[in-house]
């Protein structure tokens, strides 16, 4: 089995909805349109200035 774990930064500028938007409809099919399916396919996306997401100052992550 292989596993591919791809990690995105959206751009500044770009609010979290567009870039999930961007990425959805135009990044996944192109992709799809070069390779198989995969049998599993998922994704995650970070909330910024959740409590998960927070430094120990108090301020969210930056990566």
């Amino acid at each position: 089995m292989m596993k591919l774990l791809s990690y995105l930064k959206k751009r500044d500028g770009i609010t979290s909805e567009a870039f999930k938007e961007h990425y959805e409809n135009n990044h996944v099919p192109l992709i799809l349109s070069l390779a198989p399916s995969p049998i599993v396919y998922k994704r995650h996306y970070l909330i910024r200035g959740d409590a998960f997401n927070l430094r120990e100052d108090g301020s969210t992550s930056t990566w």
